[in-house]
Formats: structure tokens, sequence, C-alpha cells
């Protein structure tokens, strides 16, 4: 299969690297036709499976969901989490019982578990939640996350870039400075207003995040 694999590869980079794909050919096929004399590869629908494509997308989606929760919450990566999925259908446990090490693997979990409903699982009012697709996912938040330190952490990121911000806009409203500065110098600034401007707005929506989980935690 890995042979199969690497000749069709090899035939479709041909047009864009000809001498490299023929050298690489040599090598590992020795002495044969060029791979300009051999057929173009063409797609085999029967090979398609869209059940296996809709599997992996489902779970790299799952796992992609994760992730977010970790980094939006600020957890360091090194911190095991617990993570729940409330499943619907048949074929979603299945598909999820079957990549259940996967998933631990690549989240960084301790441990997945797989429920049909959500009382079904201890998960405490204070919890991060996602859906992908029909499968809703619950991050128990307890002992992980002090909601109270973390808003007061962004009120300290909000605060600082906020200055910085105000100090961006000023300058680009002065007319000295829009008179006397270069078009590269003007342009940084402009650059650095829009950087300042996406930080804003990614820690205040943490902030409500954070805002939100302290109702829940109390």
């Amino acid at each position: 299969v890995l042979g199969y694999t690497l000749d069709r590869i090899l035939h479709l980079l041909h047009p864009f690297i000809p001498f490299i794909t023929e050298e690489i050919a040599s090598k590992i096929q020795g002495e044969r036709a060029s791979i300009t004399c051999g057929p173009f590869p063409v797609a085999d629908r029967t090979l398609i499976n869209e059940e296996a494509e809709a599997t992996a997308s489902l779970l790299m989606e799952l796992i992609t969901a994760i992730r977010n929760i970790r980094a939006e919450m600020n957890i360091p990566p090194a911190r095991p989490l617990n993570a729940f999925a409330v499943c619907s259908s048949d074929k979603e446990v299945d598909a999820l019982e079957k990549a259940r090490a996967m998933i631990e693997t690549l989240g960084r979990l301790e441990s997945f578990t797989i429920v049909r409903d959500a009382a079904d699982a201890d998960i405490g009012r204070l919890r991060a939640t996602a859906v992908v697709k029909n499968v809703h996912i619950m991050v128990p938040l307890a002992g992980v996350v002090d909601p109270q330190a973390e808003i007061k952490r962004l009120e300290k990121e909000i605060s600082k870039h906020q200055k910085d911000f105000d100090a961006v806009r000023a300058k680009l409203s002065n007319p000295n400075f829009l008179d006397k500065a270069s078009s590269e110098a003007i342009e940084k600034q402009k650059a650095r207003e829009q950087e300042l401007s996406g930080k804003l707005t990614g820690l205040m929506a943490g902030l409500e995040r954070m805002r939100s989980l302290e109702c829940q935690g109390g």
C-alpha cells in the first residue's frame, strides 16, 4: 500500500518537480520507463468512504474543541483534564469508544467518559462546554480553574493592553505624527492598532466566560 501510494504521489508531483521525482523513482524502483511515460493518476470514487471521513471529521473537531477549552481557560498543557461526551446515537458512541485512547492522548485528558445523558455524569456546576455535531462535550473545571483569580488576571491584562491601544490610537490621531512620520512608520502603528484591538477582543471574551463560570460556581 505504501509503495503504491508513493508511486501515485510521484506521478502527481512529476509535472512540478520532474528531476526530483525521477530521481526518487529510480532509487526505489531501479531502471524502468520514465514517470513521464506513465499514466497520470485518476481518482477512484469507489475508494471514498464517506462514513470513515465523517468519523474522522468528528474526532478532529472534538479534539480541537477540547484543546480550545484548555486554551480559552488558560489551563497549562501539562495539567490533565477530564472530559465527558454526551452522545445520542449508537454510531457516535461506537466511534468515540474505539477512539477513546487517541482522544485522551491528543486531548491531554486523564479520562474521557462517554454517556447517553448528562445526568449520568458527575460533572458539577463549574464546567466548560462545547458542541461538536451532535455530541456535547463537557469539561469539569472545579479544582482546575479559579474564576476569581483568572478574572483578576484578565482585568489586569485588559488594562495594560487598553493603555497600549489608547497610546497607539492617540499617535495615529496626532496630525504632527501623520505629517512627519514615514509611510512605513504609520503602517506599522496601524498594524499595531489592529493587533491590540484583536487581543482586547479576545481578552474581553475570556473575561465574560470567567464571569459566567464564577456565577456557575456560586
